[in-house]
């Protein structure tokens, strides 16, 4: 995640946007799932 972001902020005409589009649509549900489980565990 750290990596990203350091790319769009730093590098961002040679962001491969096809990349950041597959990360928001795929990537990122999962990810907002298994946050939601870790603080309800607390």
């Amino acid at each position: 995640m750290a990596g990203l972001r350091h790319r769009l902020v730093h590098d961002y005409d040679g962001t491969n946007w096809n990349i950041i589009v597959n990360v928001v649509f795929e990537d990122l549900p999962e990810l907002i799932i298994k946050l939601k489980e870790l603080i309800n565990e607390n």
